[in-house]
């Protein structure tokens, strides 16, 4: 099981992986043997909330209410199994990293882009120097998720715009070799250099084998055994055309057997902590019409984390390995992890989530690119912020 770091005070925390039960020692009323790692319940439904996960073992119960559920004595007290003759239910977690902004280069007119590929150069050109300070993180989990905030391409005709992005396409590897499953592409920056940037960024995604979506690319990606869709927005305003793109996206995706939902648009007003209106209602209106996830990015800074019919909604994931600014006046950052539950394939609803604070470089003088996990005070300052600014959500 992954690390946790830090946490918000809210999160439900799993319970590790092999805990040993305590037998009872009176009002036994049977015993079984579970051949197979199983979870108990704090009542006997499973829409009640999940407080334990075991390995296969024997136990002892001290009540059976004849529809599968079993009273069973652990060591923090009383809490109901389910068990038939037959095999419980096929219980698959999946975890998800999810982090913001990551520019892989940047502008070749500004300082953020020559401070990057500097950084490249004295590392002995090591694709891996970038994300080694969090590698352990997203090798840990199931799916990482980032976006991809620029493009892959030696292309050099461009946008007439204040700021375009690049990276050669070969940048793709800081990417593969950190174990970054997925990245969104669709951000303000994907067309900087056209169509010719865009198809080599898409290309130079999938030579590395990292999937991606966004804009047209609706995708379904299967994460031990589950189909989880993947689909994203640039997003300025809360229009019809908006919400229809979003209710077909949903649509065809559950229509392609999606089990798992997951949106992430790119919105809001760069360096404001707090939400648009917009941004709440399309975030809603996501959760709504059927997304089991929303992410956000684009302001380039922290905004909070709402929770909307039992689903999140993380408004702003601020920056990551951001190569477009050498030294960012807000170096706050946070990756945000949650853990699915499936049931022979079904959702449920348990909540299990794990904000880990980090710092966008691993200096506080300049943007060396490396996200670095925040510790101590830094770590809870960061989690204040979140948590205060989450209280501002819809205000």
């Amino acid at each position: 099981m992954r690390k946790i770091v830090q946490s918000l005070t809210v999160i439900t925390l799993m319970l590790l992986c092999g805990v040993s039960l305590i037998a009872s020692s009176n009002m036994q009323s049977g015993s079984r043997h579970i051949p197979w790692d199983f979870v108990t319940y704090e009542s006997p439904d499973f829409e009640s909330q999940r407080v334990g996960r075991f390995s296969s073992q024997n136990v002892d119960y001290t009540e059976n209410n004849g529809d599968g559920w079993i009273l069973i004595n652990t060591y923090r007290g009383r809490q109901w199994l389910y068990y038939r003759s037959e095999p419980m239910p096929d219980i698959v977690t999946i975890t998800i990293s999810a982090a913001g902004d990551t520019t892989l280069g940047g502008d070749s007119r500004w300082a953020g882009y020559h401070a990057f590929m500097r950084e490249f150069e004295q590392s002995g050109r090591d694709h891996s120097h970038f994300l080694r300070n969090v590698v352990h993180i997203f090798e840990a989990d199931d799916l990482t998720i980032l976006n991809l905030e620029g493009t892959l391409t030696y292309a050099t005709e461009h946008m007439d715009k204040q700021f375009v992005f690049r990276g050669p396409p070969h940048f793709a590897q800081i990417l593969s070799s950190s174990y970054v499953d997925v990245v969104t592409i669709a951000n303000n920056h994907t067309i900087d250099f056209f169509d010719q940037g865009y198809r080599d960024t898409t290309a130079a995604l999938a030579a590395e084998g990292i999937a991606f979506f966004g804009n047209e690319y609706i995708t379904i990606i299967e994460v031990n055994g589950i189909s989880v869709g993947l689909f994203g927005h640039r997003i300025w305003q809360d229009t019809a055309h908006n919400r229809g793109r979003i209710s077909d996206a949903i649509a065809e995706l559950q229509e392609r057997g999606a089990q798992l939902i997951i949106a992430y648009y790119h919105w809001g007003v760069e360096r404001n902590n707090v939400p648009e209106p917009y941004q709440v209602a399309i975030g809603r209106f996501t959760i709504d019409q059927g997304a089991h996830l929303v992410l956000g990015a684009h302001p380039h800074v922290i905004q909070g984390i709402e929770e909307h019919s039992g689903h999140h909604i993380v408004y702003s994931l601020a920056n990551f390995s951001f190569g477009g600014n050498s030294n960012p006046p807000d170096q706050d950052s946070f990756i945000f992890q949650q853990t699915f539950t499936f049931h022979d394939g079904v959702l449920q609803p348990d909540v299990d989530i794990n904000i880990i604070p980090i710092f966008v470089s691993s200096v506080r003088y300049r943007n060396d690119f490396q996200p670095t996990i925040a510790e101590g005070a830094d770590a809870e300052r960061i989690l204040e912020r979140i948590r205060a600014y989450s209280q501002m959500i819809g205000q």
